[in-house]
């Protein structure tokens, strides 16, 4: 869902799946910031000088072999604080995404919306929601595909522009 092009089907799963998908993401979020503030800290201790820590002072000689262990942990822990930030950003975005989806589906004028909410939203059966309509089998299937269309070409419009914007701001 990053950076793509929002297809019918994901339309279809975000609003079926709303809420479980933003909790989802929000306890990942939270996992990743508690995880970040572990390492942070772990990077913090292990920056400071050894006198620092152990309250001697330090020895005029090489470091050794433990020495080059802590900087090749510090490394491996400053790698992993990146993959927390690269992972947080992807679900910053997914986030954005499932709002847009929201937002466009709210924005829905009518029939459209109220066949989307009740199919997908209220996970009516779709016999139910088209012989709730009063229209042909094919006259509701149009228009149950448009309100769909209409969601997915709002997304993918706001992406376009979304990604227009961030390139004219990196010239």
């Amino acid at each position: 869902m990053i950076n793509q092009i929002m297809t019918e089907q994901e339309v279809k799963e975000i609003l079926r799946n709303r809420e479980t998908l933003l909790i989802s993401i929000h306890q990942k979020m939270s996992a990743i910031e508690q995880d970040m503030a572990k390492t942070d800290d772990m990077i913090e201790t292990m920056s400071m000088p050894a006198n620092s820590i152990s309250g001697m002072p330090r020895g005029s000689g090489k470091q050794k072999d433990l020495g080059d262990v802590y900087r090749n942990y510090k490394k491996i822990l400053k790698r992993r604080n990146e993959e927390y930030r690269t992972m947080f950003l992807e679900l910053v975005l997914k986030e954005e995404m499932i709002e847009r989806v929201w937002e466009a589906y709210m924005r829905l004028e009518e029939p459209y919306y109220s066949i989307i909410n009740r199919m997908y939203v209220q996970s009516m059966l779709y016999a139910a929601v088209e012989r709730e309509s009063g229209w042909s089998r094919q006259v509701f299937e149009k228009k149950r595909k448009k309100g769909i269309q209409l969601i997915v070409d709002r997304v993918n419009r706001q992406e376009e522009e979304h990604n227009r914007v961030i390139s004219l701001q990196a010239i």
